[in-house]
């Protein structure tokens, strides 16, 4: 059976993505509550133990579902404007409001400063830059005396993340994605390229896993859709991928090869059909546990100085995440999802001045991939229908 056969016995919605996805979650929930409760040391230890392989494969995981998953977005989507619009709508809006609780909630709570002196300060005024994707870890006076310092030390991710998205339109763009073969060879450049960077310049604690792996991973899950018709799924297959991941998983350097195992794993336990759960289905609740983890560990850490253990970080922080993460989700993502029909409208604006904006907007991606499937909100446009007509598409049952 190919990826794709299985993707269709889903009908196209994989309940194992969305158990996926909460479980990845919740790993880097547990894996923050070594730095949150003893700090850097501790982690890193952990990280270059016997353990390291599970650690280590949380986010490679975490991004190649990402992007598995965004290249389908990628091909349902007419032009890129749709596609990096829905990708600012799910990244930014919810980071603004993360940013601000920070601000203005958990810093006054947990600052040593005067309040004067907090609002006033550099650093508090810096922290805002998280709202365009600029990372800044830290608020003045905040968390001085946790094992850790950082506000939100998760955020080391999202510059990674972004630039996985661009990297994808850029795909697109030089028809590198369009063409599987250019795929291929893209991907291995970037390997080798990530590779040789990781060996030359080492960093001084390998303990971390590198942000190249990320993207690597993300592309990686990207080519296996794009490559879903010719490629099995095939529980042997998987095993011996996750076996070879455990290997090069144990070398830090070695760590960019476990992307491409890696991804395959993610995809395959991805492509399951468990039976689903009403909870788990009712949203996509691992960006909220991704924003709002490390914040409430810390405060947790910051309440609680003499039970500063692991597992009662966990016991007390868990829930507190899962309900700002629901509340994350109910009233401000699925919320902010819905303005898609303004970015629609503006897409429809921007396609019949294409060569005054950007060539490639001229052709749809749907039609440029020869995609023997188009959405059921496609088949009403003029260009669609036209296509569908001309034999180039074949309309959804």
């Amino acid at each position: 059976m190919m990826l794709s056969e299985q993707l269709a016995v889903t009908l196209g919605r994989p309940a194992g993505f969305d158990y996926l996805r909460i479980g990845l979650a919740a790993m880097i929930v547990v894996w923050h509550t070594a730095i949150t409760s003893y700090g850097t040391e501790t982690q890193t230890a952990l990280a270059l133990g016997p353990s390291r392989p599970i650690w280590a494969a949380i986010l490679p995981m975490f991004f190649a579902l990402s992007g598995f998953l965004v290249s389908g977005s990628l091909e349902r989507s007419r032009t890129l404007i749709s596609f990096l619009g829905l990708r600012v709508l799910r990244i930014f809006p919810a980071l603004a409001v993360e940013s601000l609780i920070a601000m203005l909630v958990i810093g006054p709570l947990f600052t040593s400063y005067a309040l004067d002196l907090y609002f006033t300060d550099p650093v508090f005024q810096r922290y805002a830059l998280n709202m365009l994707g600029i990372v800044q870890y830290d608020l003045p006076g905040v968390f001085l005396a946790n094992p850790a310092t950082q506000v939100n030390a998760q955020l080391w991710t999202l510059p990674f993340e972004l630039k996985c998205y661009i990297a994808i339109a850029l795909f697109y763009i030089f028809q590198m994605y369009r063409v599987p073969v250019l795929f291929v060879f893209g991907c291995i450049a970037l390997q080798i390229a990530a590779s040789a960077w990781i060996v030359l310049d080492p960093q001084q604690d390998e303990g971390i896993l590198r942000g190249p792996v990320l993207v690597l991973a993300f592309l990686y899950g990207s080519l296996l859709y794009r490559l879903r018709d010719r490629l099995p799924w095939s529980r042997a297959l998987c095993l011996a991928a996750a076996l070879v991941s455990l290997v090069l998983l144990y070398m830090p350097l070695a760590n960019s090869l476990a992307a491409l195992p890696l991804a395959y794993v993610t995809v395959h336990l991805g492509l399951t059909n468990p039976p689903r759960s009403s909870l788990v289905s009712s949203g996509d609740y691992s960006y909220g546990i991704f924003l709002y983890g490390f914040p409430i560990q810390q405060a947790v850490s910051a309440t609680l100085p003499d039970l500063r253990v692991w597992w009662v970080n966990l016991f007390v922080a868990t829930p507190i995440i899962c309900l700002v993460a629901y509340g994350s989700w109910h009233l401000i993502e699925k919320k902010v999802l819905r303005a898609r029909g303004y970015l629609t409208r503006f897409e429809d604006w921007c396609l019949p001045h294409h060569d005054r904006i950007a060539g490639f907007y001229g052709r749809t991606i749907t039609a440029s991939l020869q995609s023997r499937w188009v959405p059921r909100r496609l088949q009403q446009t003029s260009l669609v229908r036209a296509l569908c007509e001309t034999g180039r598409l074949v309309p959804a049952e």
